[in-house]
Protein backbone atom coordinates (compact mmCIF):
# COMPACT_ATOMS: atom_id res chain seq x y z
CA UNK A 1 0.00 0.00 0.00
CA UNK A 2 1.05 3.57 -0.64
CA UNK A 3 -0.37 6.34 1.52
CA UNK A 4 -1.01 8.37 -1.66
CA UNK A 5 -3.70 5.83 -2.60
CA UNK A 6 -5.95 7.54 -0.05
CA UNK A 7 -5.71 10.81 -2.02
CA UNK A 8 -7.71 11.95 -5.02
CA UNK A 9 -5.95 11.72 -8.38
CA UNK A 10 -5.15 15.44 -8.56
CA UNK A 11 -3.57 15.38 -5.09
CA UNK A 12 -1.53 12.30 -5.98
CA UNK A 13 -0.09 14.25 -8.90
CA UNK A 14 0.72 17.22 -6.66
CA UNK A 15 2.70 14.92 -4.35
CA UNK A 16 4.40 13.33 -7.38
CA UNK A 17 5.50 16.79 -8.62
CA UNK A 18 7.00 17.66 -5.23
CA UNK A 19 8.79 14.30 -5.02
CA UNK A 20 10.23 14.68 -8.54
CA UNK A 21 11.61 18.13 -7.65
CA UNK A 22 13.05 16.98 -4.31
CA UNK A 23 14.84 14.06 -5.99
CA UNK A 24 16.24 16.45 -8.61
CA UNK A 25 17.87 18.83 -6.12
CA UNK A 26 14.88 21.18 -6.21
CA UNK A 27 15.02 22.19 -9.87
CA UNK A 28 13.69 20.71 -13.14
CA UNK A 29 12.81 21.92 -16.62
CA UNK A 30 9.04 21.87 -17.22
CA UNK A 31 9.32 19.43 -20.14
CA UNK A 32 11.38 17.00 -18.03
CA UNK A 33 9.01 17.37 -15.08
CA UNK A 34 6.02 16.67 -17.34
CA UNK A 35 7.78 13.57 -18.67
CA UNK A 36 8.65 12.33 -15.16
CA UNK A 37 5.06 12.71 -13.96
CA UNK A 38 3.41 11.48 -17.16
CA UNK A 39 1.51 14.68 -17.97
CA UNK A 40 1.23 16.94 -20.99
CA UNK A 41 2.85 20.36 -20.60
CA UNK A 42 -0.60 22.00 -20.70
CA UNK A 43 -1.90 19.79 -17.86
CA UNK A 44 1.30 20.33 -15.89
CA UNK A 45 0.76 24.10 -15.87
CA UNK A 46 -2.53 23.72 -13.99
CA UNK A 47 -1.03 21.32 -11.47
CA UNK A 48 1.95 23.62 -10.88
CA UNK A 49 -0.47 26.36 -9.89
CA UNK A 50 -2.21 23.96 -7.48
CA UNK A 51 1.16 23.00 -5.96
CA UNK A 52 2.09 26.69 -5.62
CA UNK A 53 -1.16 27.34 -3.73
CA UNK A 54 -0.52 24.29 -1.52
CA UNK A 55 2.92 25.63 -0.60
CA UNK A 56 1.46 28.81 0.84
CA UNK A 57 -0.08 26.79 3.71
CA UNK A 58 2.37 23.91 4.13
CA UNK A 59 5.86 25.44 4.27
CA UNK A 60 7.40 25.41 0.79
CA UNK A 61 7.75 27.77 -2.14
CA UNK A 62 7.44 26.91 -5.84
CA UNK A 63 8.84 29.45 -8.31
CA UNK A 64 9.29 29.66 -12.08
CA UNK A 65 12.07 31.15 -14.16
CA UNK A 66 11.46 30.65 -17.84
CA UNK A 67 11.27 26.91 -18.52
CA UNK A 68 12.69 26.00 -15.10
CA UNK A 69 10.73 25.12 -11.93
CA UNK A 70 12.38 25.67 -8.52
CA UNK A 71 11.36 24.26 -5.14
CA UNK A 72 12.43 25.75 -1.80
CA UNK A 73 11.29 24.06 1.42
CA UNK A 74 11.44 25.31 4.99
CA UNK A 75 14.08 23.57 7.11
CA UNK A 76 11.49 21.64 9.12
CA UNK A 77 9.04 20.85 6.30
CA UNK A 78 9.02 17.32 4.87
CA UNK A 79 7.23 15.71 1.95
CA UNK A 80 5.87 13.15 4.41
CA UNK A 81 4.25 15.90 6.49
CA UNK A 82 2.73 17.58 3.42
CA UNK A 83 1.34 14.23 2.27
CA UNK A 84 -0.04 13.51 5.75
CA UNK A 85 -1.87 16.85 5.79
CA UNK A 86 -3.49 16.05 2.44
CA UNK A 87 -4.38 12.50 3.53
CA UNK A 88 -5.95 13.69 6.77
CA UNK A 89 -8.44 15.80 4.81
CA UNK A 90 -9.22 13.08 2.26
CA UNK A 91 -12.60 11.33 2.31
CA UNK A 92 -11.05 7.85 2.13
CA UNK A 93 -8.99 8.44 5.25
CA UNK A 94 -11.92 9.99 7.09
CA UNK A 95 -14.04 6.94 6.26
CA UNK A 96 -11.32 4.66 7.68
CA UNK A 97 -11.06 6.80 10.83
CA UNK A 98 -14.85 6.70 11.20
CA UNK A 99 -14.86 2.89 10.97
CA UNK A 100 -12.28 2.64 13.75
CA UNK A 101 -14.33 4.84 16.06
CA UNK A 102 -17.82 3.51 15.21
CA UNK A 103 -17.03 -0.14 14.29
CA UNK A 104 -20.47 -0.61 12.63
CA UNK A 105 -22.51 1.67 10.37
CA UNK A 106 -25.16 1.87 7.66
CA UNK A 107 -24.71 3.53 4.28
CA UNK A 108 -27.44 6.16 4.93
CA UNK A 109 -25.82 6.91 8.31
CA UNK A 110 -22.35 7.40 6.86
CA UNK A 111 -23.72 9.31 3.87
CA UNK A 112 -25.38 11.77 6.23
CA UNK A 113 -22.28 12.00 8.44
CA UNK A 114 -20.08 13.10 5.53
CA UNK A 115 -22.77 14.96 3.57
CA UNK A 116 -21.97 12.80 0.54
CA UNK A 117 -24.23 10.84 -1.79
CA UNK A 118 -24.60 7.10 -1.22
CA UNK A 119 -23.21 6.40 -4.70
CA UNK A 120 -20.04 8.33 -3.79
CA UNK A 121 -19.70 6.36 -0.55
CA UNK A 122 -20.06 3.06 -2.43
CA UNK A 123 -17.41 4.19 -4.92
CA UNK A 124 -14.98 5.13 -2.12
CA UNK A 125 -15.57 1.80 -0.38
CA UNK A 126 -14.81 -0.01 -3.63
CA UNK A 127 -11.54 1.94 -3.98
CA UNK A 128 -10.66 1.32 -0.33
CA UNK A 129 -11.28 -2.41 -0.69
CA UNK A 130 -8.65 -2.50 -3.44
CA UNK A 131 -6.17 -1.01 -0.95
CA UNK A 132 -7.30 -3.12 2.02
CA UNK A 133 -6.97 -6.38 0.08
CA UNK A 134 -3.21 -6.23 0.67
CA UNK A 135 -3.95 -6.49 4.42
CA UNK A 136 -6.53 -9.28 3.92
CA UNK A 137 -9.31 -6.87 4.92
CA UNK A 138 -12.50 -5.60 3.29
CA UNK A 139 -15.45 -3.33 4.00
CA UNK A 140 -18.66 -5.32 3.85
CA UNK A 141 -22.07 -5.38 5.57
CA UNK A 142 -21.48 -2.15 7.45
CA UNK A 143 -18.14 -2.97 9.05
CA UNK A 144 -14.47 -3.66 8.42
CA UNK A 145 -13.98 -7.42 8.12
CA UNK A 146 -10.86 -9.53 8.57
CA UNK A 147 -8.63 -11.05 11.23
CA UNK A 148 -8.63 -8.88 14.34
CA UNK A 149 -4.83 -8.83 14.41
CA UNK A 150 -4.81 -7.54 10.82
CA UNK A 151 -7.33 -4.78 11.54
CA UNK A 152 -5.26 -3.47 14.45
CA UNK A 153 -2.03 -3.82 12.49
CA UNK A 154 -3.51 -1.90 9.55
CA UNK A 155 -4.65 1.01 11.71
CA UNK A 156 -1.33 1.04 13.56
CA UNK A 157 0.54 1.27 10.25
CA UNK A 158 -1.85 3.96 9.03
CA UNK A 159 -1.59 6.23 12.07
CA UNK A 160 2.14 5.65 12.47
CA UNK A 161 2.56 7.52 9.18
CA UNK A 162 1.29 10.70 10.85
CA UNK A 163 3.42 12.84 13.18
CA UNK A 164 2.24 12.57 16.80
CA UNK A 165 0.79 16.10 16.61
CA UNK A 166 -1.59 14.94 13.85
CA UNK A 167 -2.88 11.80 15.58
CA UNK A 168 -6.23 11.78 17.43
CA UNK A 169 -6.03 12.29 21.20
CA UNK A 170 -6.84 8.65 22.00
CA UNK A 171 -3.72 7.46 20.12
CA UNK A 172 -1.16 9.51 22.04
CA UNK A 173 0.25 9.26 25.56
CA UNK A 174 -2.25 10.08 28.31
CA UNK A 175 -2.57 9.70 32.07
CA UNK A 176 -4.40 6.41 31.52
CA UNK A 177 -1.80 4.75 29.30
CA UNK A 178 1.09 6.29 31.27
CA UNK A 179 0.09 3.97 34.12
CA UNK A 180 0.29 1.02 31.74
CA UNK A 181 3.64 2.16 30.31
CA UNK A 182 5.17 2.38 33.79
CA UNK A 183 3.74 -1.03 34.70
CA UNK A 184 5.16 -2.51 31.49
CA UNK A 185 8.60 -1.07 32.27
CA UNK A 186 8.49 -2.54 35.80
CA UNK A 187 7.30 -5.92 34.55
CA UNK A 188 9.98 -6.23 31.87
CA UNK A 189 12.68 -4.35 33.85
CA UNK A 190 13.45 -1.90 31.06
CA UNK A 191 13.14 1.77 30.13
CA UNK A 192 11.08 2.41 27.03
CA UNK A 193 12.39 4.97 24.56
CA UNK A 194 10.15 7.98 23.72
CA UNK A 195 9.50 6.43 20.29
CA UNK A 196 8.53 3.09 21.85
CA UNK A 197 6.17 4.84 24.29
CA UNK A 198 4.40 6.71 21.50
CA UNK A 199 3.97 3.47 19.52
CA UNK A 200 2.62 1.56 22.54
CA UNK A 201 0.18 4.42 23.21
CA UNK A 202 -0.96 4.25 19.58
CA UNK A 203 -1.49 0.47 19.75
CA UNK A 204 -3.37 0.73 23.06
CA UNK A 205 -5.68 3.41 21.65
CA UNK A 206 -6.54 1.23 18.66
CA UNK A 207 -7.04 -1.74 21.00
CA UNK A 208 -9.56 0.14 23.16
CA UNK A 209 -11.53 1.17 20.08
CA UNK A 210 -11.58 -2.38 18.73
CA UNK A 211 -12.41 -4.18 21.99
CA UNK A 212 -16.08 -3.26 21.69
CA UNK A 213 -16.34 -4.55 18.11
CA UNK A 214 -18.78 -7.43 17.63
CA UNK A 215 -18.25 -10.54 15.50
CA UNK A 216 -14.47 -10.35 15.72
CA UNK A 217 -12.61 -12.84 13.53
CA UNK A 218 -9.85 -14.39 15.67
CA UNK A 219 -8.93 -17.66 13.95
CA UNK A 220 -5.24 -16.84 13.62
CA UNK A 221 -5.17 -15.15 17.02
CA UNK A 222 -6.45 -18.34 18.68
CA UNK A 223 -3.84 -20.44 16.89
CA UNK A 224 -1.09 -18.10 18.06
CA UNK A 225 -2.44 -18.12 21.61
CA UNK A 226 -2.05 -21.88 21.89
CA UNK A 227 1.37 -21.74 20.25
CA UNK A 228 2.84 -18.90 22.37
CA UNK A 229 1.00 -19.21 25.70
CA UNK A 230 4.02 -20.88 27.35
CA UNK A 231 6.52 -18.38 25.96
CA UNK A 232 8.53 -16.62 28.70
CA UNK A 233 7.73 -13.09 27.50
CA UNK A 234 4.07 -13.91 26.93
CA UNK A 235 3.75 -15.25 30.48
CA UNK A 236 5.20 -11.98 31.80
CA UNK A 237 2.80 -9.68 29.97
CA UNK A 238 -0.41 -11.77 30.08
CA UNK A 239 -1.52 -10.76 33.62
CA UNK A 240 -0.60 -7.13 32.91
CA UNK A 241 -2.80 -7.00 29.79
CA UNK A 242 -5.74 -8.61 31.59
CA UNK A 243 -5.36 -6.17 34.50
CA UNK A 244 -5.24 -3.16 32.16
CA UNK A 245 -8.28 -4.32 30.19
CA UNK A 246 -10.26 -5.16 33.35
CA UNK A 247 -10.56 -1.42 34.01
CA UNK A 248 -12.69 -1.07 30.90
CA UNK A 249 -16.35 -2.09 30.66
CA UNK A 250 -15.69 -4.65 27.93
CA UNK A 251 -16.04 -8.39 28.34
CA UNK A 252 -12.77 -10.17 29.15
CA UNK A 253 -11.06 -11.59 26.06
CA UNK A 254 -8.44 -14.24 26.80
CA UNK A 255 -6.75 -13.57 23.44
CA UNK A 256 -5.92 -9.90 24.05
CA UNK A 257 -2.45 -10.71 25.48
CA UNK A 258 -1.35 -12.50 22.30
CA UNK A 259 -2.42 -9.51 20.21
CA UNK A 260 -0.24 -7.25 22.34
CA UNK A 261 2.59 -9.80 22.34
CA UNK A 262 2.66 -9.92 18.52
CA UNK A 263 2.96 -6.13 18.47
CA UNK A 264 5.59 -6.05 21.22
CA UNK A 265 8.06 -8.34 19.44
CA UNK A 266 7.61 -6.90 15.94
CA UNK A 267 8.20 -3.14 16.19
CA UNK A 268 11.42 -2.56 18.17
CA UNK A 269 9.51 -1.78 21.36
CA UNK A 270 11.90 -3.85 23.46
CA UNK A 271 15.46 -2.55 23.44
CA UNK A 272 18.27 -4.65 22.01
CA UNK A 273 19.59 -5.95 25.36
CA UNK A 274 16.13 -6.87 26.70
CA UNK A 275 15.26 -8.69 23.50
CA UNK A 276 18.57 -10.57 23.59
CA UNK A 277 17.85 -11.91 27.09
CA UNK A 278 14.34 -12.86 26.01
CA UNK A 279 15.76 -14.64 22.96
CA UNK A 280 17.93 -16.81 25.22
CA UNK A 281 14.77 -18.04 26.99
CA UNK A 282 12.56 -18.30 23.91
CA UNK A 283 11.72 -21.80 22.70
CA UNK A 284 13.74 -22.55 19.58
CA UNK A 285 10.79 -24.55 18.24
CA UNK A 286 8.60 -21.48 17.73
CA UNK A 287 8.31 -20.60 14.01
CA UNK A 288 9.82 -17.08 14.27
CA UNK A 289 12.73 -18.44 16.35
CA UNK A 290 13.46 -21.14 13.76
CA UNK A 291 13.40 -18.56 10.98
CA UNK A 292 15.72 -16.25 12.94
CA UNK A 293 18.30 -18.98 13.50
CA UNK A 294 18.19 -20.21 9.92
CA UNK A 295 18.54 -16.79 8.26
CA UNK A 296 21.18 -15.61 10.74
CA UNK A 297 23.31 -18.69 10.08
CA UNK A 298 22.94 -18.25 6.31
CA UNK A 299 24.16 -14.66 6.55
CA UNK A 300 27.05 -15.41 8.91
CA UNK A 301 28.21 -18.36 6.77
CA UNK A 302 28.36 -16.04 3.76
CA UNK A 303 30.75 -13.71 5.61
CA UNK A 304 33.09 -16.41 6.90
CA UNK A 305 35.95 -16.53 7.81
CA UNK A 306 35.31 -13.03 9.15
CA UNK A 307 33.46 -13.05 12.43
CA UNK A 308 31.33 -10.53 14.27
CA UNK A 309 31.78 -9.63 17.92
CA UNK A 310 29.12 -10.75 20.41
CA UNK A 311 27.71 -7.22 20.53
CA UNK A 312 27.54 -7.03 16.74
CA UNK A 313 25.81 -10.41 16.53
CA UNK A 314 23.26 -9.13 19.05
CA UNK A 315 22.54 -6.11 16.85
CA UNK A 316 22.16 -8.25 13.72
CA UNK A 317 19.96 -10.79 15.53
CA UNK A 318 17.76 -8.02 16.92
CA UNK A 319 17.08 -6.48 13.51
CA UNK A 320 16.40 -9.89 11.94
CA UNK A 321 13.98 -10.85 14.71
CA UNK A 322 11.88 -7.71 14.34
CA UNK A 323 11.19 -8.19 10.64
CA UNK A 324 10.85 -11.99 10.94
CA UNK A 325 8.30 -11.68 13.77
CA UNK A 326 6.39 -9.15 11.73
CA UNK A 327 6.40 -11.51 8.74
CA UNK A 328 4.98 -14.28 10.90
CA UNK A 329 2.25 -12.32 12.70
CA UNK A 330 1.09 -9.81 10.09
CA UNK A 331 0.50 -9.17 6.41
CA UNK A 332 0.69 -5.98 4.33
CA UNK A 333 3.06 -3.03 4.31
CA UNK A 334 2.66 0.75 4.41
CA UNK A 335 6.14 2.24 3.87
CA UNK A 336 7.18 5.78 4.77
CA UNK A 337 9.48 5.96 1.76
CA UNK A 338 9.37 4.40 -1.69
CA UNK A 339 10.67 0.80 -1.23
CA UNK A 340 11.83 0.41 -4.84
CA UNK A 341 14.07 3.46 -4.60
CA UNK A 342 15.40 2.45 -1.17
CA UNK A 343 16.26 -1.04 -2.41
CA UNK A 344 17.93 0.30 -5.55
CA UNK A 345 20.14 2.63 -3.48
CA UNK A 346 20.98 -0.16 -1.03
CA UNK A 347 21.92 -2.56 -3.83
CA UNK A 348 24.22 0.06 -5.33
CA UNK A 349 26.07 0.27 -2.01
CA UNK A 350 26.12 -3.48 -1.44
CA UNK A 351 27.45 -4.36 -4.89
CA UNK A 352 26.45 -7.25 -7.17
CA UNK A 353 27.65 -10.14 -4.99
CA UNK A 354 25.94 -9.00 -1.78
CA UNK A 355 22.76 -8.03 -3.66
CA UNK A 356 22.43 -11.55 -5.05
CA UNK A 357 22.24 -12.89 -1.48
CA UNK A 358 18.97 -10.99 -0.96
CA UNK A 359 17.10 -13.12 -3.49
CA UNK A 360 18.47 -16.30 -1.87
CA UNK A 361 17.42 -15.12 1.60
CA UNK A 362 13.96 -14.19 0.34
CA UNK A 363 13.51 -17.62 -1.25
CA UNK A 364 14.54 -19.36 1.97
CA UNK A 365 12.22 -17.19 4.07
CA UNK A 366 9.31 -18.22 1.84
CA UNK A 367 10.10 -21.89 2.48
CA UNK A 368 9.27 -21.23 6.17
CA UNK A 369 6.00 -19.41 5.47
CA UNK A 370 2.62 -20.40 4.00
CA UNK A 371 2.51 -20.29 0.19
CA UNK A 372 0.07 -17.35 0.17
CA UNK A 373 2.74 -15.15 1.80
CA UNK A 374 4.66 -15.10 -1.50
CA UNK A 375 2.58 -12.10 -2.63
CA UNK A 376 2.68 -10.33 0.73
CA UNK A 377 4.35 -6.92 0.42
CA UNK A 378 6.07 -7.57 3.75
CA UNK A 379 8.01 -10.25 1.82
CA UNK A 380 8.34 -8.54 -1.57
CA UNK A 381 9.18 -5.04 -0.24
CA UNK A 382 9.83 -4.70 3.51
CA UNK A 383 11.89 -7.87 3.88
CA UNK A 384 14.27 -7.01 1.04
CA UNK A 385 14.93 -3.43 2.17
CA UNK A 386 15.46 -4.47 5.80
CA UNK A 387 17.64 -7.48 4.93
CA UNK A 388 19.67 -5.19 2.64
CA UNK A 389 20.12 -2.80 5.58
CA UNK A 390 21.29 -5.69 7.77
CA UNK A 391 23.86 -6.75 5.16
CA UNK A 392 25.06 -3.13 4.92
CA UNK A 393 25.34 -3.06 8.72
CA UNK A 394 27.50 -6.21 8.69
CA UNK A 395 29.65 -4.76 5.88
CA UNK A 396 30.23 -1.72 8.06
CA UNK A 397 31.15 -3.89 11.06
CA UNK A 398 33.69 -6.02 9.22
CA UNK A 399 35.04 -3.45 6.76
CA UNK A 400 38.79 -2.99 6.81
CA UNK A 401 39.67 0.68 6.87
CA UNK A 402 41.32 2.27 3.83
CA UNK A 403 44.16 4.43 5.17
CA UNK A 404 44.95 7.58 3.18
CA UNK A 405 47.98 9.78 3.78
CA UNK A 406 48.35 13.33 2.43
CA UNK A 407 51.83 14.75 1.77
CA UNK A 408 51.90 18.42 0.73
CA UNK A 409 55.25 19.20 2.36
CA UNK A 410 56.73 20.51 -0.91
CA UNK A 411 54.04 23.22 -1.19
CA UNK A 412 54.32 26.75 0.27
CA UNK A 413 52.34 27.95 3.30
CA UNK A 414 48.98 27.51 1.58
CA UNK A 415 49.52 23.73 1.87
CA UNK A 416 47.91 23.93 5.32
CA UNK A 417 44.56 25.27 4.10
CA UNK A 418 44.74 22.99 1.04
CA UNK A 419 45.25 19.94 3.28
CA UNK A 420 42.16 20.80 5.34
CA UNK A 421 40.10 21.47 2.20
CA UNK A 422 40.98 18.04 0.80
CA UNK A 423 40.58 16.43 4.22
CA UNK A 424 37.04 17.84 4.57
CA UNK A 425 36.12 16.49 1.11
CA UNK A 426 37.40 12.96 1.80
CA UNK A 427 36.54 12.55 5.49
CA UNK A 428 32.76 11.95 4.96
CA UNK A 429 33.53 8.84 2.86
CA UNK A 430 32.63 5.80 4.99
CA UNK A 431 35.34 3.26 5.77
CA UNK A 432 38.45 5.44 5.35
CA UNK A 433 40.95 7.21 7.59
CA UNK A 434 42.65 10.36 6.30
CA UNK A 435 45.71 11.91 7.94
CA UNK A 436 48.99 13.74 7.41
CA UNK A 437 51.34 11.19 5.83
CA UNK A 438 53.90 9.62 8.17
CA UNK A 439 56.80 7.37 7.19
CA UNK A 440 56.01 5.13 10.18
CA UNK A 441 52.52 4.19 8.92
CA UNK A 442 51.46 1.75 6.19
CA UNK A 443 49.06 3.36 3.71
CA UNK A 444 46.69 2.17 1.04
CA UNK A 445 46.93 5.50 -0.76
CA UNK A 446 49.32 8.45 -0.65
CA UNK A 447 48.13 11.76 -2.12
CA UNK A 448 50.78 14.31 -3.05
CA UNK A 449 51.47 17.15 -5.47
CA UNK A 450 54.54 15.34 -6.91
CA UNK A 451 55.89 11.81 -6.78
CA UNK A 452 57.33 11.06 -3.35
CA UNK A 453 59.31 8.10 -2.02
CA UNK A 454 59.93 6.52 1.35
CA UNK A 455 56.31 5.61 2.16
CA UNK A 456 54.93 2.09 2.49
CA UNK A 457 51.86 2.32 0.26
CA UNK A 458 49.87 0.31 -2.28
CA UNK A 459 49.14 3.30 -4.48
CA UNK A 460 50.18 6.89 -5.00
CA UNK A 461 48.17 9.67 -6.62
CA UNK A 462 49.73 12.97 -7.75
CA UNK A 463 47.33 15.88 -8.07
CA UNK A 464 47.18 17.09 -11.66
CA UNK A 465 46.25 20.66 -10.70
CA UNK A 466 45.64 22.71 -7.59
CA UNK A 467 42.12 22.13 -6.17
CA UNK A 468 40.67 20.55 -9.33
CA UNK A 469 37.29 18.80 -9.50
CA UNK A 470 38.88 16.19 -11.77
CA UNK A 471 41.34 15.11 -9.08
CA UNK A 472 38.63 14.91 -6.45
CA UNK A 473 36.50 12.70 -8.70
CA UNK A 474 39.46 10.42 -9.48
CA UNK A 475 40.42 10.14 -5.82
CA UNK A 476 36.92 9.08 -4.84
CA UNK A 477 36.96 6.40 -7.55
CA UNK A 478 40.36 5.13 -6.37
CA UNK A 479 39.19 4.99 -2.76
CA UNK A 480 36.09 2.98 -3.71
CA UNK A 481 38.31 0.63 -5.72
CA UNK A 482 40.65 0.17 -2.75
CA UNK A 483 37.71 -0.48 -0.42
CA UNK A 484 36.46 -3.26 -2.69
CA UNK A 485 39.91 -4.81 -3.01
CA UNK A 486 40.48 -4.69 0.73
CA UNK A 487 37.09 -6.12 1.67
Amino acid sequence: MRIEQLLEKNQQLQVAILKALILSEGVLATNQLAKNIGLSKISLEQYLQDVTDLGATTGFNLTRNGAMVYLTMNNTTTLEEITALLVKDSLKFQLLAYMLEQREFTIPQISQEFATSESSIFRKFRELNEVLAEFQLRIKNGRLQGEESQIRYFYFQLYLYFPISMRPHYLIESDQNQLFLRALERTLKLTLSPQAKSEVACWLGITLKRMSAKKKQQTKVKENYHLFKNDALFEQIEPLIHLYNSRSSFERNQYEPVLFYSFLVSFQILDEETFYHYELQRSKKLPPALLDMYIREMILIHYRPRRLSIQQEKAVGYQLSQINNRLYFFQGYLPRYEPERLLRLQKEKLGVERSQILAVLQKNVLSFLPAKKAEDTLVTEALLTIYASILAMIDFYIAKEVVVGIDFEDLPAYRISYYYDLFSELRPIAGIRVEHASYKTDYDLIISSRQVSGYTTKMQYCLSEFASSYDLMQLKKLIEQLKKEKN
